[in-house]
Formats: C-alpha cells, structure tokens, sequence
C-alpha cells in the first residue's frame, strides 16, 4: 500500500500524517451530553490502544458537555503526571516541582486538590 503525501499535523502530541504511524482513532458512540458515558468509553478506548477519541458535538448542549469532558481529562492528566514525579524523585516535592516545571506551592495546591497529600 503506498500512502499519498501529506503534511504532518500534531494532535495532542500525537502526529498524523507525513511519515508518522498511522494512529489509531474513532469517535465516540455515546451521546457527548452524557458526559459520565462519554468519559467512560473514552478511558475504554484509550485502555484498548486508541490515540485519538473525536466525540461529536451535534449541538450546543453537547458542546456545553464537552467542556467538562475536557474539563475532568485535563485533571486526569494532571493528578497522572503528579503521582509519576512522585514516583520518580521518591515523594519529593521539590523535586517533583522541578521536574513538572510548576512552583512548588502550586504543586502542593494541586497534590490537596487531588487527595495526595493529608490537610497541613
């Protein structure tokens, strides 16, 4: 099979076309307004392999959904990439702070937020 030329694009650190990996995408088959269906296949398929999850957005109350579908992914994200820099620098704060490029005040604020730390 030969793929035809194209211009490389990145989608959220995921790059389509030019020489790049064909990624693996789809859309969603819930009704975006029901975000806690639709956060719960997107996390299905990201479990099962795929880069790329495009929910539909058929209408303005979808896409009202959609912001806290982006909303709650963005916290998903944040509490992963906490916990990994804790993994790695032992539980160091500090270090962990450094490592994330985020103040460590901030980190701390974050970790409470989260329930990664007990009250001060």
């Amino acid at each position: 099979m030969v793929r035809r030329k194209s211009i490389p694009v990145n989608v959220g650190g995921v790059v389509i076309g030019g020489a790049a990996p064909i990624a693996v995408q789809t859309m969603t088959k819930t009704d975006t307004r029901d975000v806690k269906a639709t956060l719960r296949q997107i996390h299905e398929l990201k479990d099962v392999g795929c880069e790329i999850v495009r929910p539909a957005v058929p209408d303005r109350e979808a896409a009202e959904a959609l912001k806290e579908i982006v909303k709650e992914q963005v916290q998903a994200i944040e509490r992963d990439l906490i916990v990994r820099g804790l993994e790695v620098t032992n539980g160091n704060v500090t270090r962990t702070a450094k490592l994330l490029k985020i103040s460590r005040k901030s980190l701390q604020m974050k970790m409470k937020e989260f329930g990664l730390r007990g009250e001060d």
